[in-house]
């Protein structure tokens, strides 16, 4: 019997643990191989993450508790498994075809393989369904992703950036470690499912006065706040900015997209299963934050000069405006929210091929103004720029403005009509500093002439930026 739900639990985790054997074989690979050792290991991991979601899609529906109740595999999770996979299956791409290729000798085949690490942990971190499977994704993710924020070596800012994020990180963690001990004293448990079902069935009236269950409840904010630390929500936003800008772009790319969407992942997770015996408590605290994120984030990024800094302050603001569409706790919701934040993904993806690409082509160093004039040699490089530019502004008919009408459709369904008006107005200052970047590119004049030299794109590079701009573009006419 114990033989037969060991195989069954190991089934089940089968796409995990092809990961976890790519990523040995990648490495002996790697360590043998020394012509083109870094293409070699980053078509591996590709391929790894491919027959990974093959398994992954092989398993089928349903749901199924594993390892004593740790790891829960459901359509959710095996969907934002999937999500994650192809998401950094494009990190990679980006890398390998937009950024080392031709000019960064400095890149060592150990990246692609510190990636798949963090892809193992971001898996992991979706399927955790106690607070020890929780702990164990969410540290394997974080400590990949400080070393790979640090592997330009040669750059002060990237250091510093690695530092400050695991600094912070560090300090995150140690907040859900704390939290968590909270919860077990109370509850006698780690699994959330267990959690929920103690707390429902014996304390269900006048929760907050009660002496347990105000500590129960500042365990459960300690959660939220880890969660929160994650998803660059205000006020844990500070590490942000000057990640992104000190991270070489492509993971940048990787912080600002899949993991960002694990967070969330585990956050609407956490929101609609234990969480939801707080839910008067929760629903007071996502107000405030998300307003306060979608505000700030705005606000700042109009000062903004440098891109990355810029997308960083946009994106607390953009974390802040998924948050809304969770304040009222309604699971038929869900949707809008998963969908808003692929669509961000994708945006994210398309964005920064086109900044990795500039990098390496034509020396863009990430300042705005650097962007003057750039159409007259780039037409296509500059239109998908500004197409992506318009969709995150939520400029219509692009996907960009559905996904976030379908977020002010959740708020004014709830009844959360001033919410929907702060959306509002964050989303016209949001425009500002995105048309800002479109007429530097288009309208602004060239300082001393000095204007990006013509750059030619391979048919990877015309494949991604093209597939991205199309998604925007035709979600329209397929939606």
């Amino acid at each position: 019997m114990i033989l037969k739900n060991l195989l069954t639990n190991t089934y089940y985790i089968s796409p995990e643990i092809i990961i976890l054997f790519g990523i040995f074989v990648t490495t002996l690979t790697g360590v043998f191989i020394k012509k083109n050792s870094v293409g070699t290991t980053c078509n591996l991991v590709i391929l790894t993450f491919i027959i990974s979601v093959y398994q992954i899609l092989s398993i089928g529906q349903g749901q199924h508790l594993l390892f004593n109740n740790s790891i829960i595999i459901s359509e959710f999770t095996q969907f934002s498994k999937v999500v994650i996979l192809l998401c950094n299956c494009v990190i990679l791409i980006i890398f390998h075809y937009f950024g080392y290729k031709s000019t960064n000798k400095l890149a060592s085949f150990e990246i692609p393989i510190i990636i798949a690490l963090a892809t193992l942990g971001m898996c992991i971190f979706v399927s955790s369904n106690s607070l020890l499977s929780f702990y164990l994704g969410l540290e394997l993710f974080s400590l990949a992703i400080y070393v790979l924020i640090a592997t330009n070596k040669n750059d002060g800012k990237s250091i510093e950036a690695s530092l400050k994020y695991f600094i912070l990180g560090a300090i995150s963690s140690g907040i859900f470690l704390f939290g968590a001990s909270l919860i077990y004293g109370n509850a006698g448990t780690i699994n959330f499912d267990e959690i929920s079902f103690i707390y429902l069935t014996n304390y269900c009236t006048n929760f907050c006065f009660d002496s347990q269950n105000l500590v129960l409840l500042t365990g459960f904010i300690l959660l939220v706040i880890t969660v929160m630390f994650k998803l660059s929500l205000f006020p844990f936003h500070n590490w942000t900015p000057d990640v992104y800008e000190g991270s070489p772009s492509s993971i940048t790319a990787l912080l600002a997209s899949s993991a960002k969407f694990a967070a969330l992942v585990i956050f609407l997770r956490l929101v609609f299963e234990p969480l939801i015996i707080i839910k008067e408590q929760l629903q007071q605290i996502l107000i405030i934050i998300s307003i306060l994120s979608i505000l700030f984030g705005n606000i700042i990024a109009l000062v903004q000069v440098n891109i990355k800094r810029l997308i960083a302050y946009s994106a607390i603001g953009n974390m802040g405006f998924i948050l809304m569409s969770v304040v009222s706790c309604n699971k038929s919701y869900l949707e809008y929210t998963i969908f808003y934040a692929i669509t961000y993904m994708i945006q994210i993806l398309t964005f920064f091929a086109l900044i990795v690409f500039l990098n390496r082509k034509a020396n863009f160093y990430y300042k705005l103004e650097e962007l003057k004039g750039m159409y007259k040699n780039n037409a296509f490089v500059c239109f998908s720029l500004a197409v992506i530019l318009f969709s995150m502004a939520g400029i219509p008919p692009l996907v960009g403005f559905w996904a976030k009408f379908y977020i002010f459709i959740i708020l004014i369904k709830s009844k959360a009509y001033y919410l929907a008006i702060i959306a509002f107005i964050a989303t016209v200052i949001g425009a500002v500093y995105y048309i800002n970047v479109i007429r530097k590119i288009y309208f602004d004049k060239e300082q001393n002439d000095i204007i990006l030299p013509k750059i030619r794109l391979n048919i990877i590079e015309m494949l991604v930026i093209s597939l991205g701009v199309a998604f925007n573009i035709l979600y329209v006419l397929f939606p």
